[in-house]
């Protein structure tokens, strides 16, 4: 009896199984790919603040809290939590974005905001003054303070 050897596989099996692992790996590789999350290019640069538009705006805004503490269309604590605000947030607009938030005892903490505490610590007078005519004397010279700090501030 003869015997025989193996029987050769077609020549095209081989291409073949070679594409079906390459389908089967690359269909859902290629899914990925196409659906994955893009990153996002970094935000552009914030254009640096106008630190002089800053203080006039702010200057402007404690002349306009002296007109009304004036006229009296705003009263004397009403005008000191309005400088306090435009103080703080002047600063936040300089570089100090915990200013906002901070205690009187927190700005007297810290020596570069002693001017800022002095000011605030000023302010508690004619917002918090048990006489109403006190509470209007130093309501108009803490806003007289305020345009100092605001216009002296570096």
């Amino acid at each position: 009896m003869p015997v025989f050897g193996p029987a050769p596989y077609a020549d095209y099996w081989l291409p073949l199984a070679i594409a079906a692992v390459v389908l089967v790996c690359g269909i859902p590789l290629l899914g990925w790919w196409f659906t994955r999350p893009r990153p996002q290019p970094p935000p552009a640069p914030a254009p640096s603040p106008d630190v002089e538009q800053g203080r006039r705006e702010a200057l402007a805004l404690i002349s306009g809290v002296g007109s009304d503490l004036a006229s009296g269309a705003v009263d004397a604590r009403g005008a000191s939590q309005r400088l306090s605000r435009i103080v703080r947030e002047f600063l936040v607009g300089r570089g100090r974005p915990d200013v906002e938030a901070m205690t009187l005892t927190e700005l007297r903490a810290d020596p570069a905001l002693a001017p800022v505490a002095d000011l605030v610590g000023g302010l508690y007078r004619p917002a918090f003054g048990p006489d109403a005519g006190d509470r209007a004397v130093g309501a108009e010279s803490s806003v007289a303070a305020a345009e100092r700090l605001v216009a002296t501030w570096r």
